[in-house]
């Protein structure tokens, strides 16, 4: 028996065991666990998925439309064929993940796209696309005592990853960048008596008017700039690879600025930019020799360029400002041997000033393989 989706209302299928043939011939929503006897996407047909959606074929799965998850979500694709072939001629676009909305809060991770053959060949001739992870978001607090803001991470990139005893690849894939960490910005000021602290997630916009007016004379301010999200990596493992398409792994998140301002102490410190995904190639019997593949690892997140103060602080009498450099490259492996890597990121510049001193360090850029490297000042 074949099924065939006509509606465009959103549809999850469950199945304890092997379902009926599914055939999708109109745009569509799925979310969820299909199980089925075969799967198909017909040409121009695109199905949309606001969540995880996992199809599970005895039978061949052919994808002649293009599955996408909606943005924001972090939906990730598995598609997994247990006897026949696992054919894409359209695409698959896994969603990104969701930007942090609360002060401080993290970005989501961006979605995967897997695909498994076990007994059969991938051909993969349309895009395959992992989704980015989301930004953090900043974090503003302002008020009196003792202040500890923290802004909100970036999301992980997804992976995309393909294992079949054969694996054909004319388009190529590409895994999802890292989300960006937020701003934090932490001010120590006088309050009327019972006025309550200001928070707000308004951390990458200019300061309020009066930010240079010096601080209340009295509080702790401790600023702290999320980490980057991890690049996704791209991983494809079979018996034989044939490779036409590059294969691109997902960069680093970056890292964005911290800044305090304290009566008597501030410190202001950056969180590790995402380290930049790998590309994973393994096979038993390589159709073609490595050096012909167009293979991308990702890049490390950046702290800001080097000239850049990233992370300021100010403060009476005791200041400290640090910046733990770069994000790390991600690299190539063929086999067990790794062949190239891609650039570290560049690690931004710290000021820590008091009433009595300013220290000033830069963070090394990036060079080749190497990550910018940790810088940390303190004054007086």
């Amino acid at each position: 028996m074949r099924r065939s989706v006509l509606a465009l209302a959103p549809l999850l299928l469950l199945a304890g065991g092997c379902g009926p043939d599914l055939d999708i011939v109109r745009d569509s929503t799925f979310r969820g666990h299909v199980k089925v006897r075969n799967f198909h996407v017909a040409r121009g047909v695109v199905v949309t998925v606001p969540s995880d959606f996992v199809v599970e074929s005895a039978g061949p799965a052919v994808v002649e439309g293009f599955i996408r998850g909606e943005v924001g979500s972090g939906a990730s694709i598995e598609i997994r064929v247990s006897t026949g072939d696992l054919i894409v001629l359209g695409g698959l676009q896994a969603g990104s993940g969701a930007d942090g909305e609360e002060p401080g809060a993290d970005g989501g991770p961006g979605g995967r796209v897997l695909l498994r053959a076990d007994r059969g060949v991938i051909r993969a001739r349309g895009p395959l696309e992992a989704g980015a992870g989301g930004d953090g978001a900043g974090r503003r607090e302002e008020g009196r005592g003792e202040l500890r803001v923290v802004s909100g991470a970036g999301g992980s990139g997804g992976d995309v990853s393909l294992a079949a005893p054969s694996v054909l690849i004319d388009s190529g894939a590409a895994a999802g960048d890292g989300g960006d960490g937020g701003a934090a910005w932490a001010r120590c000021v006088a309050l009327a008596p019972g006025a309550p602290n200001l928070v707000d997630s308004g951390a990458d916009a200019p300061e309020r008017t009066g930010a240079d007016e010096p601080p209340a004379p009295t509080g702790v301010a401790s600023a702290t700039a999320g980490a980057g999200g991890a690049g996704g990596s791209v991983r494809v493992s079979g018996g034989a690879l044939r490779i036409d398409g590059p294969l691109r792994a997902g960069t680093g998140g970056s890292v964005a600025r911290a800044s305090a301002r304290g009566g008597n102490a501030a410190s202001a410190a950056l969180s590790k930019p995402g380290t930049g995904g790998d590309v994973s190639v393994r096979s038993e019997g390589l159709t073609e020799p490595a050096s012909s593949w167009t293979l991308i690892p990702g890049d490390g997140g950046d702290a800001g360029l080097p000239a850049d103060i990233m992370a300021e602080a100010s403060a009476r009498t005791a200041a400290s400002a640090s910046t733990r450099g770069g994000g790390d490259p991600g690299s190539v492996l063929v086999g067990a041997k790794t062949i190239a890597a891609g650039e570290g990121g560049d690690g931004g510049g710290v000021l820590a000033q008091s009433d009595a001193k300013a220290r000033y360090g830069l963070g090394a850029p990036g060079q080749g393989s190497a990550p910018g490297q940790p810088v940390s000042k303190q004054a007086p």
